[in-house]
């Protein structure tokens, strides 16, 4: 390492009073890193020191209210943005029967309270790790069904996403979530989590059984397009919503608390799907409301989980592509 980029990170590290650690052993301990050789264990060190300095900068952005969002050391942070982008991610692409793939629900206007989260009525389910497999679409598919379930029935069961990936249309290279429904109501059910376990491969071959399903669907709902108020709506009215983002920035990546918005955030792609399961618009200020979205990258991410994301700006194409599903 160089002696300005030494410097640089030694005035910098005491700073950074978020960040869980900014020893390389300390690192190593809390997220359990091994490395196959020397060699191996630098590379990643000098990612790591890297990324303490780029989250120095931009939480002095924070801190001079400049930026809406801290961000922090995690699991990711001796990894390059291109190996998690290529592990965690899925491909950018359109489909294009997607558009058509279902009846849009209709525009509504309820008298919506301030704020909205499913958690609190005891329907979301806790974090999952999809683990190095572009699954992120069952993910969000099975936290829209698991709440769905459990709001009509009252029984909260952990089902398998496993399930969608080796029986339908999608794999560790990405798909959608409105096919994962599709999957479902081909199959007639959803087997639970524990019945059907998550392995994180392409496994090829479905192993569902009609006997051992423990929810059901009959349909789903696409929410018109860029339309944010009537997202908010069919949320309050109905359930948690499967939608596509960017999640592409190294910002993102590396969130930890705060109102999530980045201007370089693509309005267009998409190569991730998350589940919002509330929003929050109790400011008198717009630029302060946020959703709260549910990710899938295990509970050391974000805020335990979870991040939340300004409303009212197609966020990160937040707004493009939103689906949930009917009993």
């Amino acid at each position: 390492m160089n002696h300005l980029l030494l410097f640089l990170l030694t005035t910098v590290v005491a700073s950074l009073p978020g960040v869980l650690a900014t020893d390389w052993d300390d690192f190593k301990n809390i997220y359990g890193k091994e490395y196959q050789d020397a060699q191996q264990e630098l590379e990643r060190k000098l990612n790591f020191e890297s990324e303490l300095l780029y989250v120095a900068q931009h939480n002095a952005l924070f801190d001079q209210g400049l930026a809406s969002f801290k961000i922090g050391i995690n699991n990711f942070s001796d990894w390059t943005q291109q190996e998690l982008s290529s592990q965690y991610l899925m491909t950018d692409f359109y489909d294009n029967d997607q558009e058509s793939s279902s009846s849009p629900a209709l525009s509504r206007s309820p008298d919506l309270p301030p704020s909205l989260d499913w958690r609190d009525q005891g329907i979301v389910t806790g974090i999952k790790n999809q683990g190095s497999c572009g699954s992120c679409w069952a993910f969000a598919a099975v936290g829209a069904m698991e709440a769905v379930w459990a709001k009509q029935t009252g029984q909260l069961s952990s089902m398998s996403e496993q399930e969608l990936i080796d029986c339908g249309v999608g794999d560790c290279g990405g798909g959608w979530s409105y096919k994962g429904f599709q999957t479902v109501i081909d199959m007639g059910g959803i087997m639970a989590e524990d019945a059907y376990p998550y392995t994180g491969t392409d496994q090829g071959q479905c192993r569902y059984q009609d006997s051992m399903s423990v929810a059901r669907i009959s349909s789903y709902e696409h929410v018109p397009a860029l339309k944010e108020q009537t997202m908010a709506g069919d949320l309050f009215e109905n359930s948690p919503i499967a939608v596509s983002i960017d999640a592409s920035l190294h910002s993102f990546h590396a969130y930890t608390e705060g109102i999530y918005y980045d201007p370089d955030c693509s309005t267009s792609k998409t190569n991730h799907i998350v589940l919002v399961v509330g929003y929050n618009m109790e400011a008198e200020d717009r630029e302060e409301h946020y959703w709260i979205v549910k990710n899938s990258w295990g509970a050391g991410w974000g805020m335990d989980g979870y991040i939340h994301m300004r409303m009212w700006v197609n966020n990160c194409n937040i707004a493009r592509w939103g689906y949930y599903p009917i009993l």
